[in-house]
């Protein structure tokens, strides 16, 4: 009898370890596979672990199940003619009149179940599935916006630096036109309103210099929180910012074939399809269930019928082997099992509409973002020659002023217009780099345009 107790527990301690080594997942590997703590990208991590987890579970109901019962029971009765003078005289002026016995009942018992025809479960682990490739997607969907994000924020730092640059550059010109005015002024030749403007040109020209340092700051304190590096290399302009100016030369309806096999569609695709398991998992409950029982046990049982006279009875009870299949049909169950087919009847029209919402979504974005790209390249072309024309006519008017052809007015005018369209280059510039970036991020594109930096 020791040796069984003992070799039953063992069984029912191994049985509970096996299977989490079965089809049990731990998501440390997911977890070490990042070392950057942003939410986004942690939260597709541990949605794509519980799928996992959840696919284990809809498929442990389909294992066999061992399970070891251990039952102890008392059972004490009282015979007839001494429960009848038990009712109706004093006890204890009466003891001997009392005659209680016992039957005592021990049992070790192994049962096994094995579900053999069970189509609830079988969609069950369908949909299991399907919820495990919606999270492989969203994961895909994770990555690709996290290195959306790294490269906007590149993109971003190279922005700002530009902006800092010449607005520095704008601080600088206006100091010497302050400078220049002041020397006209000690010689008679300018008003001092002429130094005045230039003083108040000057003015703004530092506030603007503070403000694009600012920015340049936030964006270098964003850039390095979705890095985990060191600030991208002081250039003013990169290969990153290089590639992405490039004009793109494919149609829009190449485009959007791409777009369409974007991971978050995949997933809504997915979503679909799980939502048409459990569907049919809802309709399959009307469907007749078959499962096998077998069980093993060994009782022992004590009784005592010959009061405080007598002595106990033990009886070693023989092995006792059980099997049984049992098929259960369902007859009547009320409209619960409807009412749910109905409700997930119109989760899966639900799951379409959705899916169809998203396709229309990604093809209007993606036409938008192709259109502002093309007219990105050519408004910048225009401001490239913007600049050149800008930079020709101040020169001129440098020239002219020198001579004494031109006013100071015309002097100020000609420098403030350069100004303005060098910001408007670098506008146009970081404008379509941040077009051309959301359009790689739309069509699977992004890693063509980081090997193109190289």
């Amino acid at each position: 009898m020791t040796d069984m107790r003992t070799g039953t527990l063992a069984i029912a301690m191994a049985w509970a370890i096996v299977p989490r080594l079965a089809y049990g997942y731990d998501a440390s590997g997911d977890r070490a596979s990042y070392a950057l703590d942003d939410p986004v990208f942690a939260q597709a991590v541990h949605e794509q672990a519980a799928a996992r987890e959840e696919v284990g579970q809809a498929l442990a109901q389909r294992f066999p199940r061992v399970d070891a019962r251990v039952s102890f029971t008392h059972k004490t009765s009282v015979v007839g003619a001494g429960l009848h003078r038990w009712a109706t005289t004093d006890v204890s002026r009466d003891a001997q009149s009392f005659d209680p016995g016992f039957t005592r009942k021990r049992s070790l018992a192994l049962s096994l179940t094995l579900p053999v025809i069970d189509m609830p479960a079988h969609y069950e682990i369908q949909a299991a599935r399907a919820n495990a490739r919606v999270a492989e997607a969203r994961m895909a969907a994770a990555r690709r916006d996290l290195l959306f994000r790294r490269m906007l924020a590149e993109v971003m730092v190279y922005r700002d630096r530009e902006r800092l640059m010449l607005a520095e550059e704008s601080a600088r010109a206006w100091l010497a036109l302050t400078d220049l005015a002041r020397l006209r002024l000690e010689v008679g030749l300018s008003p001092v309103t002429d130094v005045a403007e230039a003083i108040s040109q000057s003015a703004a020209a530092t506030t603007a210099v503070i403000e694009a340092k600012r920015q340049w700051e936030d964006s270098l304190v964003q850039y390095r929180l979705l890095s985990g590096g060191p600030s991208p290399p002081d250039k003013s302009h990169p290969s990153l910012m290089t590639a992405l100016v490039r004009p793109h030369h494919r149609p829009a309806a190449a485009l959007i074939e791409d777009a369409l096999r974007h991971p978050l569609l995949v997933g809504a695709g997915h979503e679909v399809l799980a939502s048409g398991y459990r569907f049919s998992a809802a309709r399959a409950a009307h469907l007749p269930t078959l499962r096998f029982e077998a069980s093993y046990g060994v009782a022992t049982v004590w009784t005592d019928r010959a009061g405080r006279s007598g002595a106990g009875i033990r009886h070693n009870g023989r092995p006792i082997v059980s099997m049984m299949l049992t098929l259960n049909v369902p007859l009547i169950a009320g409209t619960a099992v409807m009412s749910r087919v109905q409700q997930e009847a119109a989760r899966r029209s639900a799951k379409e509409d959705a899916l169809e919402t998203a396709r229309r979504d990604m093809v209007r974005k993606v036409r938008t973002a192709s259109r502002k790209a093309n007219d990105g390249s050519r408004l910048l072309e225009s401001a490239r020659s913007a600049v050149l024309a800008a930079e020709a006519a101040r020169d001129a008017v440098v020239r002219g002023f020198s001579a004494g052809t031109r006013s100071w007015a015309d002097r100020l005018g000609a420098e403030r217009r350069l100004i303005d369209a060098r910001l408007a280059d670098a506008r146009s510039r970081a404008d379509l780099a941040e077009n051309n970036l959301r359009l790689g991020a739309m069509v699977g594109d992004l890693d063509t345009i980081a090997m193109g930096e190289i």
